[in-house]
């Protein structure tokens, strides 16, 4: 039986021009991907065919790395005439890039726009707190050429996002980092993602941002935005009022479940999150296994219950937790997951503000 789910492509795996402080790759499984090189012909056919066996439309296939423009335009190229070939036609697709925007030029804009694809960049707010962390291997800062590229997609035509990172440093300059993403560089579409990473001791990175500054940043933001006229849709707020409508929200975060797509790596490999490409949670390779095999194994019906066990063990009476619902595991990486007290501050201030 077909299914709704969506699939994160890494078409050159862990390779990327950038080598930001932050990164949360994971590269545990460095040796069984062997050499980051770009997707094969036959891996991209292969993906393609066993997604739309196992999928009901729209296909959405997301492009993220590592850096995805390392693939090459023709690599998008041949992706578009695969689909062609093995799609009836008129069949609902949907294609997003996340691109750290240092690679974008005039043919790029091109492609973009004949894919119909959505583009997000990221830029993590002015250049200081840009470039604190986002650097490439030389150690320069990327800021011009991010938000050059942020500026080349959105005046040729293209739909593009910004995505920001809520780190130790940026945490501390919500207002700052909002005013410079709507003023300067206009983005209409904005995107935080906490970055929360456990260092070898079992505590969180030194960039990660723990949970009262995560609070602080959010409740700034939110300020701001209510002021904002026009205000732009901020994902997390986006998706916090489907919730209040009693809607499905677009982000697997606030799902009752994990299991709304899958990670797939330049080689084929499959993994159930971005934030658990591992060994330990490989399911298969798309050359071998079928989506459907992939979705009934033991592997995947584990994973799919993280949020369900955490939430059993932990938010029985939270008054919240049908905004949550325990929240992302990956956050929770600790044992107890990090932005709960957040949560149980910010729904009740964003529900009233909303009201």
């Amino acid at each position: 039986m077909r299914r709704s789910f969506s699939l994160l492509i890494k078409p050159v795996s862990y390779r990327c021009n950038l080598r930001c402080r932050y990164c949360f790759y994971c590269f545990d499984n460095k040796a069984e991907l062997g050499p980051a090189e770009v997707m094969s012909d036959e891996t991209m056919a292969a993906l393609i065919e066993q997604y739309t066996l196992a999928a009901e439309p729209p296909y959405i296939f997301a492009f993220q790395g590592g850096e995805p423009l390392l693939a090459g335009i023709p690599f998008y190229e041949r992706f578009i005439d695969t689909l062609n070939r093995i799609l009836p036609p008129r069949t609902s697709v949907s294609v997003a890039i996340q691109t750290n925007g240092t690679l974008v030029d005039d043919a790029w804009v091109a492609l973009f726009k004949r894919m119909n694809a959505l583009v997000g960049v990221s830029i993590d707010g002015d250049r200081e707190l840009h470039d604190a962390n986002r650097i490439d291997g030389a150690g320069t800062g990327s800021f011009e050429r991010a938000v050059k590229g942020f500026r080349m997609l959105a005046d040729g035509g293209v739909p593009v996002n910004v995505l920001s990172t809520v780190n130790v440093l940026t945490a501390e300059h919500p207002e700052r980092m909002y005013r410079f993403l709507r003023e300067e560089v206009k983005a209409d579409y904005l995107q935080f993602i906490p970055i929360l990473d456990i260092d070898p001791n079992g505590k969180p990175a030194a960039y990660s941002v723990t949970g009262e500054r995560y609070y602080h940043f959010i409740s700034e933001i939110f300020r701001v935005w209510k002021m904002s006229d026009p205000r732009p849709s901020v994902r997390l707020f986006d998706n916090m009022y489907e919730s209040l409508l009693g809607q499905t929200p677009s982000s697997c975060q606030l799902n009752t479940r994990c299991g709304g797509y899958y990670l797939i790596e330049a080689n084929g490999n499959i993994y159930p999150c971005d934030f658990y490409a591992e060994k330990r949670w490989y399911l298969g390779n798309v050359n071998t296994d079928s989506f459907d095999s992939v979705a009934k194994s033991a592997k995947s019906g584990k994973f799919n219950a993280l949020k369900e066990r955490y939430r059993e063990k932990h938010c029985a009476g939270c008054t919240v937790e049908s905004f949550c619902h325990g929240g992302c595991p990956h956050y929770s990486r600790t044992g107890a997951y990090e932005y709960c007290a957040v949560n149980k501050k910010f729904v009740p201030e964003f529900t009233k503000g909303m009201a």
